[in-house]
């Protein structure tokens, strides 16, 4: 599903304007139901030098209401299978997002993922213009969303639609390959129909809601970070 760009022949300028040509690996969104935060007219694309993974994110439209789109990054073995495995500890937006359910309620939104993906890391790009990265953790036979990690972020003036930011690749534990796969869902865990590297035929004409969502094999993108360096 993911376009590579061989031709890419330096790293991108975190300058808040997005340059398709400064990123070697690029997506494209499916579905439309919250207004196109992530969807069909939405991108995403990746870069990275030796140090550093490089995200921008194109959105097609931003619907205002708080909501989120989440980007899970699988970059080691282990991790929930589903969103339900996902401890919503404090209840707050954040985890509400990540965990898909809020707490302390059967308001839940539940994500299983594809075989083969098990997120370590979710990148929160928020309705607002924040963008926080927080990892997964297994604590006690339990997964929990830990601290935010530290990335650079810089947006364009168009911070709802546009965002680019660089996180360090020793924070992720320097993976070899990255998976993602992103959905966008409400603080009261109704979620869309918007991904990001999810087959199109896979997905409802509408919002998903606040109901279960099983996502099919091969539902997730993979990103080598072995691709060769720019001369």
């Amino acid at each position: 599903m993911g376009l590579i760009a061989p031709n890419v022949t330096a790293d991108p300028v975190i300058d808040g304007t997005v340059k398709s040509e400064e990123y070697s690996f690029s997506i494209s969104g499916v579905g439309d139901s919250f207004a196109d935060f992530f969807g069909r007219s939405s991108h995403l694309h990746l870069h990275k030098n030796e140090k550093l993974l490089f995200v921008a994110l194109e959105s097609g439209g931003n619907n205002q209401d708080p909501n989120a789109g989440v980007l899970y990054l699988d970059v080691r073995e282990g991790g929930p299978s589903t969103t339900s495995e996902i401890e919503n500890i404090s209840g707050n937006n954040d985890q509400t997002y990540i965990a898909g359910n809020v707490r302390d309620s059967t308001r839940a939104a539940d994500l299983e993922f594809a075989p083969g993906f098990n997120p370590d890391y979710a990148l929160l790009f928020e309705f607002t213009g924040s963008t926080r990265l927080y990892p997964i953790i297994h604590d006690d036979g339990i997964y929990k969303v830990g601290k935010a990690e530290s990335i650079e972020l810089l947006a364009s003036d168009d911070i709802l639609y546009v965002r680019e930011l660089a996180i360090p690749l020793d924070v992720l534990g320097n993976p070899e390959e990255i998976k993602l796969l992103g959905t966008v869902i409400s603080n009261t865990a109704w979620r869309s129909n918007e991904f990001f590297g999810v087959f199109d035929w896979n997905i409802p004409d509408g919002s998903i809601g606040r109901a279960a969502f099983s996502l099919e094999s091969g539902d997730y993108e993979t990103f080598s970070l072995s691709i060769s360096e720019p001369d």
